[in-house]
């Protein structure tokens, strides 16, 4: 990836290697989709100047402060791919994203239990990968219109992902486990649940 600001893709923006004061999106204020490639500060203040964003996609970034996506009124789809750092991520502010309708979180491994999403009413796609630390994950359960939930990874059993198949909303999970038991176990779990 190359360092700096560019337009991609129909209506997007992409930022790579930059520190948050470098960082100006004013000329791309309609813009609708922004990447973001390691990207570290203290917040996400200069997404404001892109008040018509729908998907955001962050690649190996941290910011102390994520109280900027709250403002984004026509914010769809989130995605989380590796965060470069050490602590704990709880997520606890994606709990604000009242118009998401697409959840991605990936290889982030200080990462233990996922946040209550219950708030979130437009949330119908949750898609969790390489994630290896998250255990508890209870709160998918109150998530009121989950239709579509893709896991991948192996630290739990596909018993233990029943509780997401039982919703009434629900109407494809996909996973993979790592080894031909657990992935044979899941199936027979989806046929059970016609799913």
């Amino acid at each position: 990836m190359e360092k700096g600001i560019k337009r991609i893709e129909q209506n997007g923006v992409h930022v790579a290697y930059l520190t948050c004061p470098q960082i100006k999106l004013n000329k791309y204020k309609n813009a609708t989709m922004l990447s973001l490639w390691h990207i570290k500060g203290n917040s996400m203040d200069f997404i404001l100047d892109m008040p018509e964003l729908q998907d955001i996609r962050m690649y190996s970034c941290k910011f102390n402060d994520y109280t900027a996506l709250n403002k984004l009124t026509h914010l769809k789809r989130l995605c989380i791919n590796g965060i470069a750092t050490k602590e704990e991520q709880t997520f606890d502010y994606i709990a604000n994203l009242s118009p998401l309708e697409e959840l991605i979180i990936c290889n982030i491994k200080p990462f233990s239990k996922f946040p209550n999403l219950s708030n979130l009413h437009s949330l119908y796609w949750l898609f969790i990968w390489e994630c290896k630390n998250l255990v508890d994950i209870k709160n998918i359960a109150d998530i009121p219109n989950l239709r579509v939930f893709d896991w991948c990874c192996s630290q739990l059993k596909p018993t233990e992902l029943e509780f997401v198949m039982q919703k009434d909303s629900i109407q494809k999970v996909a996973a993979q486990f790592g080894g031909k038991r657990l992935n044979e176990e899941f199936k027979s779990l989806l046929m059970k649940y016609n799913l």
